[in-house]
């Protein structure tokens, strides 16, 4: 299958470009209402403007996990996956995004006081 060979792979959606599943596996097995979602998201994408290129792919990051969204081949390809946050990074308080991997000694972050962190 597509995923087999992906580290961390928590599960996987396969969607037709109505949406329907057409595959899943893992946490996302048989998981219409991520789906659904997902569709949603997409379609929303879709309406922003300016679409000149369009997308192929998007990625939805949370502390934890987060979800790959490819499209090729009229098919939706979704993973989700281990978000593993590489050692020493400081993530933003506001949306847990990575802000800095290179922190040195010098400049440790105490008490989760991130203001001094650019962002």
């Amino acid at each position: 299958m597509v995923f087999e060979n992906v580290e961390d792979k928590l599960g996987y959606l396969i969607l037709n470009h109505e949406g329907a599943v057409l595959a899943s596996d893992g946490e996302l097995k048989n998981s219409e209402h991520t789906a659904t979602v997902i569709t949603n998201v997409l379609r929303l994408v879709d309406s922003i403007p300016p679409h000149t290129h369009g997308y192929n792919q998007l990625t939805i990051t949370y502390p934890e996990h987060c979800y790959i969204i490819s499209l090729s081949n009229k098919k939706i390809y979704i993973l989700k996956r281990q978000f593993n946050i590489p050692k020493g990074a400081v993530l933003s308080e506001t949306n847990s995004s990575v802000v800095s991997t290179n922190i040195s000694e010098d400049e440790e972050v105490r008490d989760g006081d991130t203001s001094s962190v650019a962002s």
